[in-house]
């Protein structure tokens, strides 16, 4: 196994940024891990503007008809987030071991 020494990629915001660096400096991953932690960052950094976009607009609007509906983006941030935690799962990293320091 080798440790990426790659930065976090570019196109991805702030928190995602730091969830990959923090993920890429506590464990050592093969190539193609190093490409799932990107599609979960990738994930994760789209259900957030997603959330901050629905923040600005509201979590539902009014259709031509009058009819109350929800922001559209709520499924995808829904979907993002379902992404996120699966691609987790397939790393195992959604559990923390006894020893991990709280990260």
């Amino acid at each position: 196994m080798s440790k990426p020494e790659n930065a976090a990629p570019t196109h991805l915001g702030k928190r995602a940024k730091h969830f990959f660096q923090s993920i890429v400096a506590d464990f050592e991953f093969e190539d193609h891990h190093v490409e799932i932690l990107t599609e979960a960052a990738n994930a994760l950094d789209r259900a957030e503007r997603c959330r901050l976009q629905i923040a600005k607009a509201g979590e539902t609007f009014v259709d031509r008809w009058g009819q109350l509906r929800p922001h559209p983006l709520l499924a995808a941030e829904r979907d993002s987030r379902a992404l996120f935690a699966r691609l987790l799962r397939e790393l195992g990293l959604d559990i923390v071991a006894p020893d991990h320091k709280g990260r």
